[in-house]
């Protein structure tokens, strides 16, 4: 499924990115193009670098997982993701800045519904135990992923850990109105491409004008995740170990098999 999905990436984004701006017929072919040309550099220049970072993050979880290796893990994967987002940056500046009056009024009406499916997702209405209930299911939901089913008493301390952590979503979603506010301003006023990149980039991979509360609870949030796996790697049994490890050499098996293809 892996490979499937790295095969067909260029059609996923452009069909996600179609999505939100409602291309015509023109701006689909130029966008297509594009893509395809950021994508293949991404399988020639970042590929290695992803299957290097899973073949090194197995090695590490069947030796154990310590907090040092989890804090590599959390940078390796924003360092990879941000490469990734920074390739296709040209290509969705590009065509944002081209948007009609009408794109843009489609786009601020998807990004309205992105919001309140975040709202949604994220119970932001419910009573807030009732929605930190919530998160913590997801969240050993998630571990179990990459686990197999945890035990009883492996659950409840993840679910006990996750109702402790800072609540974000709804600081989160006032942080991404005031920026998607912005992007729209800018785009009303004529932005050139490469003023939409720049406004991408400082929100999407600088994080700037992120408040200082909300960054402060973004660090405690991320510190407490560490904590908690790495205790709940303490408790992992062979199957579960081996489960996690296999995990994370498929992906880098999958990511070899893709740059033998490129």
């Amino acid at each position: 499924m892996v490979r499937l999905a790295y095969q067909q990436a260029d059609w996923l984004v452009l069909r996600e990115m179609d999505s939100y701006l409602d291309l015509g017929d023109v701006q689909r072919e130029r966008v297509e193009g594009a893509l395809e040309a950021s994508l293949q550099r991404h399988r020639t220049e970042q590929l290695p670098a992803f299957a290097g970072a899973f073949a090194d993050a197995a090695g590490r979880a069947r030796a154990g997982l310590r907090e040092e290796d989890l804090r590599w893990a959390l940078e390796q994967g924003r360092v990879l993701v941000s490469d990734t987002v920074a390739l296709m940056l040209p290509t969705l500046s590009a065509a944002l800045a081209e948007l009609t009056p009408e794109q843009r009024r489609y786009l601020a009406e998807r990004i309205r519904e992105h919001n309140e499916e975040y709202a949604e997702r994220n119970a932001l209405d419910a009573p807030r135990d009732d929605r930190l209930r919530r998160r913590a299911k997801r969240a050993v939901e998630h571990i179990e992923r990459w686990t197999g089913p945890l035990s009883d008493e492996q659950a409840a301390l993840v679910r006990e850990a996750r109702m402790a952590m800072p609540d974000l979503a709804a600081d989160w979603l006032a942080y991404n109105r005031g920026r998607q506010a912005a992007l729209m301003a800018l785009l009303e006023r004529g932005a050139t491409a490469g003023e939409v990149e720049t406004v991408l980039r400082s929100w999407w991979l600088d994080r700037s004008g992120l408040p200082g509360a909300l960054a402060r609870k973004r660090e405690a949030l991320v510190e407490a995740r560490i904590r908690l796996l790495a205790r709940l790697d303490t408790t992992l049994d062979s199957v579960q170990r081996e489960h996690l490890v296999d995990r994370l050499e498929d992906l880098a098996d999958d990511a070899n098999a893709l740059l033998r293809e490129a």
